[in-house]
């Protein structure tokens, strides 16, 4: 949530601009998931092949972005992150 990725940007001093940006990401990533989940046409492995994409992209993004601190710190914190971690 928004409230969870403040809390992890005070603690770190992540910019107002930063977490604006992480926020979307995540809102963006978050319909990219249920977009794919609720696919009828992907078949199970490619579902799971795309989920993992998904995954391994937003977590670089993340850090990228947050630092690996943060980064974490927000995906242990975060409710946002289960629904992307996993499938």
């Amino acid at each position: 949530s928004f409230h969870d990725l403040h809390r992890v940007a005070r603690r770190y001093e992540v910019s107002k601009e930063t977490v604006t940006q992480v926020y979307d990401l995540v809102r963006a990533t978050s319909q990219q998931v249920d977009a794919v989940q609720n696919s009828p046409e992907f078949s199970d492995e490619f579902r799971e092949r795309e989920l993992e994409s998904i995954r391994e992209a937003t977590q670089a993004a993340l850090i990228s972005q947050l630092g690996v601190r943060a980064a974490e710190a927000y995906r242990r914190s975060s409710g946002d992150w289960d629904k992307i971690a996993r499938p």
